[in-house]
């Protein structure tokens, strides 16, 4: 994005990972402490916003996607990329990546520990679109690609999700 001089902000409410992204070379990159459930931008604020696997680590989905909503432009677009519940093991194909996860989170192996207030959040396709579908036109749902032959073949099992809108006007 950078590349094709678009300005770009990112927010996280983590200063570790804020003075990380401080290097980053070419100008036109900005960040700003804050959360997804109350972003520090005016209504209105951007042509495109991007959550790219943070809406799996929120408490409250919805809020979180109304907010991404509320700083985005009319006819701005928005684009999620988030884990699949419904998604299958590359190499075991069974059970459900879910199960995996699920197993390892009560082994306590999982990268919160098992006593952890939040647990990791894995949506199904039609979860987010539903939210979605409050706040914007053009809803569109895309299984992004992961190396195999099945996982070609049936793009729903892949562990990705790409969910894409229109804000409303």
């Amino acid at each position: 994005m950078l590349k094709a001089g678009a300005e770009v902000v990112g927010i996280d409410f983590s200063d570790e990972l804020l003075q990380a992204t401080r290097n980053i070379n070419g100008g036109g990159f900005f960040t700003q402490g804050g959360s997804l459930t109350r972003l520090p931008f005016k209504d209105n604020s951007f042509d495109y916003v991007f959550s790219i696997e943070v809406l799996e680590h929120i408490p409250d989905t919805e809020i979180a996607i109304s907010e991404l909503i509320r700083v985005l432009r009319t006819n701005g677009k928005i684009l999620i990329i988030d884990k699949n519940k419904c998604s299958l093991h590359q190499k075991l194909f069974v059970p459900p990546r879910i199960l995996i996860k699920k197993y390892k989170e009560w082994s306590n192996q999982w990268m919160y520990p098992k006593d952890f207030v939040f647990v990791e959040k894995w949506f199904y396709p039609w979860e987010l679109k539903r939210i979605m579908k409050i706040y914007c036109k053009g809803v569109e749902i895309e299984f992004l690609k992961e190396n195999g032959r099945l996982f070609s073949l049936i793009p729903q099992i892949n562990l990705f999700i790409a969910w894409k809108g229109l804000k409303h006007e």
